[in-house]
């Protein structure tokens, strides 16, 4: 796929918070990026993607990782475009998927890695500087690595940043063994974790019906599932059960609603995307079948055709007749050009109707 189409589909994908088709449009990408170079941005763009709106740690780590790892190997990933301020841009995004991995870090150790790894390029920033000092002074004091990432998480929720928040409470369930998590930590982290993804879908649906954009549940359906197989694998680790069985059973409700819109959806027959971006293969498919000449942006089939026909036919009919009355003398060229006015007011009508219905 050529990088304008890239760029373009992800952003129309992202806008429409449809997490699932992003992540499966960058994921074939990646798998048949032919130049280096936009290999590693749209890595760079799959692992932010991942964090801070799909609120995947695992997701998130695998690709930021994959494109450090690129980089680090061949510099020349960075700097094989001669233009400047394309060195410029691909020195940032090292940066930023430095930063990215720090926050995803599950050891002080790795944080240090990768904050270091910065200083490769630039120095650290003020504010760079001031994190990786508070993070020595939290080791100097005892501190244990899950109390940062749990601080941080705590920062997102109250920002309202659900994605973060999801992963970083995944990384802290996931590694609890290694984090040596206690119990009363871990049922924590479990109803954040259960409660961030919840809130997480809600909100992109809540975008998708004010946008009037339809709610796909094949975007938002397989992190409930994951979400809901975490806590049940966990639950029998925690002391008090409660608050933890309440989360799960809000999960279980959250997917009967979205199984329910599917439900509803398959029987109207509805067409999500156009394209058909319905499982990974499908997204591959398509991009190597368009792999010259992909739309800048999926589109639905068939879409605003009866408008066009019936504005087709109201000229053609319109057009004639006012041929033939003017040719007989039957109305004067006054009366020709109001004809004509309310012949135009008459196909805007028609297209703006006709827009109003595919937009619902």
């Amino acid at each position: 796929m050529q990088p304008q189409y890239f760029f373009s589909a992800f952003g129309h994908l992202s806008e429409g918070q449809r997490l699932r088709e992003t992540v499966d449009l960058c994921e074939a990408t990646v798998d048949t990026a032919r130049d280096e170079q936009f290999k590693a941005l749209c890595l760079e763009n799959l692992g932010e993607y991942a964090f801070f709106s799909v609120g995947d740690a695992e997701l998130a780590r695998e690709n930021c990782k994959a494109a450090i790892d690129m980089m680090d190997a061949d510099i020349g990933v960075l700097y094989s475009n001669p233009m400047p301020d394309r060195r410029t841009l691909m020195e940032d995004m090292y940066i930023k998927l430095c930063e990215m991995m720090a926050q995803l870090a599950v050891s002080f150790d790795e944080y240090f890695e990768y904050m270091e790894k910065i200083k490769k390029f630039r120095n650290l920033t003020p504010l760079q500087s001031g994190q990786v000092e508070l993070v020595e002074s939290l080791k100097a004091e005892g501190r244990d690595w899950a109390y940062n990432i749990q601080g941080l998480a705590d920062r997102y929720i109250s920002s309202g940043g659900f994605g973060a928040s999801a992963a970083l409470h995944y990384l802290l369930i996931a590694n609890r063994r290694q984090l040596r998590l206690p119990r009363g930590h871990l049922e924590a982290a479990l109803v954040n974790y259960s409660k961030s993804v919840r809130d997480n879908v809600t909100k992109c649906m809540s975008v998708c019906n004010e946008k009037r954009i339809p709610c796909n549940p094949y975007n938002y359906l397989f992190l409930v599932d994951k979400a809901i197989g975490t806590v049940e694998s966990c639950i029998g680790d925690v002391q008090n059960k409660e608050p933890v069985d309440a989360e799960l059973e809000a999960l279980r409700d959250l997917k009967e609603k979205l199984e329910e819109i599917d439900r509803k959806s398959a029987e109207r027959g509805y067409n999500y995307t156009g394209p058909g971006y319905k499982s990974l293969a499908d997204m591959r498919r398509w991009i190597e079948e368009n792999d010259a000449d992909a739309p800048e942006k999926p589109v639905t089939k068939d879409y605003n055709k009866a408008g066009g026909y019936f504005s087709l036919i109201i000229l053609l009919l319109g057009g004639g007749l006012l041929a033939y009355l003017t040719h007989t003398q039957a109305i004067t060229w006054n009366w020709l050009r109001i004809a004509l006015v309310v012949i135009a007011g008459i196909v805007l009508l028609a297209n703006v109707i006709n827009g109003f219905k595919n937009s619902k």
